[in-house]
């Protein structure tokens, strides 16, 4: 089985950009959970009946699609309705990372987790966790600052809406005293290129 390198960081850090340049420039096998998450909740997605059932017909459109902004609202603002989601996603989530991994034949692969650092804390329920999956962690890092500005900027939240993701994530200080490597990302995309062919080497060398 491949080497597994989870990716993560906290909004706004640039972590999909990071694990998007693995799979551009070195053609690194990437299995995104974003990505995953998209498509359990698309139209005819696996996950649409249960959240239907557990949060109620108004929080989709005449057409069967889920109402997002109505549910990401009802997510930051209560810690509970959160967890009731969670407790959807994260083990469909999961079983289609572990799936999508298997699938891969090459020395190591990425996968893209936002809640890495949280999802393998082990107050979590085992069927949320990553533990027996990812073999080391590369957390994209940046100052709290820079996280506020590049989300602001991209989605155009206000500054309490952003401070309100960031609190429910792991800390910076968490998330850099869990990870096995690290990239600052405070720059352009062009600075991030030395670092990842450096660690590109590092995993090929531990994969053996």
């Amino acid at each position: 089985m491949s080497l597994v390198v989870g990716v993560t960081g906290g909004i706004g850090s640039g972590k999909s950009t990071v694990a998007s340049l693995f799979h551009t420039i070195h053609k690194v096998p990437l299995v995104d959970a974003d990505a995953i998450s998209r498509a359990l909740t698309a139209p005819n997605g696996i996950a649409l009946a249960a959240i239907r059932t557990a949060f109620g017909a108004d929080f989709f459109h005449a057409d069967g699609t889920l109402r997002r902004d109505k549910l990401r609202d009802v997510i930051f603002h209560d810690a509970a309705q959160r967890k009731n989601l969670e407790s959807i996603l994260h083990p469909l989530i999961r079983k289609k990372i572990r799936a999508e991994i298997r699938e891969q034949n090459a020395p190591y692969v990425i996968a893209m987790i936002p809640l890495l650092i949280k999802s393998t804390c082990s107050e979590n329920p085992d069927n949320h966790r990553y533990d027996d999956v990812i073999n080391r962690i590369l957390v994209v890092d940046c100052s709290e600052e820079t996280q506020r500005r590049r989300v602001m900027q991209r989605n155009g939240f206000s500054p309490d809406a952003v401070s309100a993701i960031m609190a429910q994530q792991s800390s910076r200080q968490t998330r850099l005293q869990r990870a096995d490597d690290v990239i600052e990302n405070e720059g352009l995309v062009e600075d991030l290129i030395p670092p990842i062919n450096t660690l590109h080497q590092t995993y090929l060398q531990l994969a053996g």
